[in-house]
């Protein structure tokens, strides 16, 4: 997550280890895997076509394909989700 977009002032690890501390841990994890569950859907890429776009920046980390504690370990599921959002940009020609 970039400052930008969240309107956090400072990095994504500050915002996590923020978020673990006031929510604790577990919720912080659930907040921010539900978040990629919505963050980008079918509709955004349809409507980023519809405003005229031709292309998109996927918003992609390293933690959606690996972890910190397991390096060279792949996390399917961060395959997963890029799979889904390039269907969606191949179906709306972004």
């Amino acid at each position: 997550m970039e400052n930008f977009i969240n309107g956090y002032p400072g990095a994504e690890h500050a915002l996590r280890a923020i978020m673990a501390e006031v929510l604790g841990s577990s919720k912080a994890q659930f907040f921010f895997k539900r978040m990629l569950d919505y963050f980008l859907a079918e509709e955004d890429i349809a409507f980023i076509k519809g405003c005229g776009a031709n292309v998109v920046r996927l918003p992609l980390n390293y933690r959606h394909f690996e972890s910190d504690l397991r390096p060279f370990e792949y996390l399917e599921t961060g395959f997963s989700r890029l799979d889904q959002v390039l269907k969606w940009c191949e179906k709306y020609n972004l």
